[in-house]
């Protein structure tokens, strides 16, 4: 019996693969994280090399080097000039591997699971291996990724395409930031981290309970 039945459920649930069959040797060697999360990710793109889930809300990254139009794999994602560098320091230490429908980035961090927020900058933790981290999500679908608003977004506007999230006009950590559909547009992944980077950074600045004017603009249109 396999020890990773939750990493294989949850591979089972997802859309075909993003890219074809993983390079193991390769991704051995360019994959930087802790060395139990590496075989426990290794094992998850041996079965499928990145996919979606759940009305596309979960989107795991393929690992390769193809940067076709909508695919991040996960060198390119992780690169520090793709979005991580515009962060607060620290950030560059996070291995992002797949991600919410809002952006919010599952990541090995000091051999731990956590939950990376781009709108604060800042961790949650969430379990100790990636084969915890399939059993929360399979779990808890819908709070772990977003599932409804994925579902309501596409009966509604239509299928999110592929490299795409939904990010908030109002951040989630305002007074305006809700759920709704309303507050909600579609745009490029790496645009949207990029494009939040510079809120988190500011909010940093301000003491807890200060009143902020939050002006919306680019809305990926």
């Amino acid at each position: 019996m396999t020890d990773f039945l939750m990493i294989e459920t949850l591979c089972s649930l997802g859309s075909r693969p993003i890219l074809a069959t993983v390079d193991i040797s390769l991704a051995r060697q360019a994959l930087v994280l802790s060395q139990n999360h590496k075989s426990e990710l290794i094992y998850m793109l041996g079965i499928k090399n990145g996919f979606y889930a759940f009305e596309s809300a979960l989107h795991v990254f393929p690992f390769g080097f193809d940067d076709s139009a909508g695919i991040q794999n996960l060198v390119q994602w992780n690169l520090p000039s793709t979005w991580k560098e515009l962060f607060e320091k620290g950030t560059d230490a996070l291995f992002c591997f797949a991600e919410d429908i809002f952006g919010y980035q599952f990541s090995s961090f000091q051999g731990r699971i956590v939950r990376f927020d781009p709108e604060t900058g800042e961790t949650e933790d969430l379990c100790g291996t990636v084969e915890e981290w399939a059993s929360l999500i399979c779990r808890d679908f819908n709070l772990q990724t977003g599932y409804q608003i994925a579902l309501e977004w596409q009966a509604t506007k239509g299928i999110i395409q592929p490299g795409n999230r939904l990010l908030p006009i109002y951040p989630f950590v305002s007074d305006l930031g809700t759920y709704e559909l309303t507050n909600l547009y579609e745009i490029d992944a790496v645009k949207g981290m990029r494009s939040r980077a510079d809120f988190a950074r500011q909010i940093k600045l301000i003491p807890d309970g200060s009143r902020v004017r939050i002006v919306p603009k680019n809305l990926g249109k």
